[in-house]
């Protein structure tokens, strides 16, 4: 009975630290396009940086949501956007 109790919790920790790395590698920013040009829309965020992505639908000055996948890193130059929601 005590081995699994400890193989349960030992499962459990497990479980809850891959969730938790996951959450903490995804991120949202607000952002307005600057440019479209076919699919390629550009976008710059409330700290001046810089970002591309391919989609439809988006047209210049569109208040967009950026949800980022931060790759598990703290450098924000190797983010990769994941998904864009226009807000306006």
């Amino acid at each position: 009975m005590k081995r699994i109790c400890i193989i349960l919790t030992v499962v459990l920790l497990f479980g809850l630290t891959v969730q938790a790395c996951k959450f903490e590698s995804h991120y949202t920013r607000m952002a307005k396009v600057t440019k479209v040009q076919k699919e390629l829309i550009t976008v710059k965020d409330k700290t001046g940086n810089i970002w591309q992505f391919r989609g439809q639908g988006f047209k210049k000055r569109n208040k967009v949501k950026l949800v980022f996948d931060n790759n598990n890193t703290d450098k924000i130059e190797d983010d990769r956007i994941i998904n864009a929601i226009r807000v306006d």
